[in-house]
């Protein structure tokens, strides 16, 4: 009889170790997939773009289209506008 509950609290130990592995894989592939993305829309030239691949929390380069600030994307000259609507 306690060979049986070892046995079932020994492999209920090796399933969350191994369940935090494989989260923390999948974590780490998440982040380098992010990282290829900023990479690859990352407008050659913009010094913030580039300091956006190494640090994703910040304005796109072209904003939004409903923006009414001047953003790029809403026909205007701003990149990386940081009103409400863009960032």
């Amino acid at each position: 009889m306690t060979t049986s509950i070892q046995f079932s609290e020994d492999s209920d130990r090796r399933a969350r170790e191994r369940a935090v592995g494989i989260s923390e894989q999948v974590s780490a592939w998440a982040d380098e997939i992010e990282t290829q993305i900023r990479r690859e829309v990352a407008v050659p030239g913009c010094e913030i773009c580039q300091y956006l691949i190494d640090h994703p929390f910040g304005p796109s380069h072209r904003g939004s289209t409903s923006c009414e600030s001047g953003s790029i994307a809403s026909g205007g000259k701003e990149s990386h506008c940081t009103c409400d609507v863009c960032f």
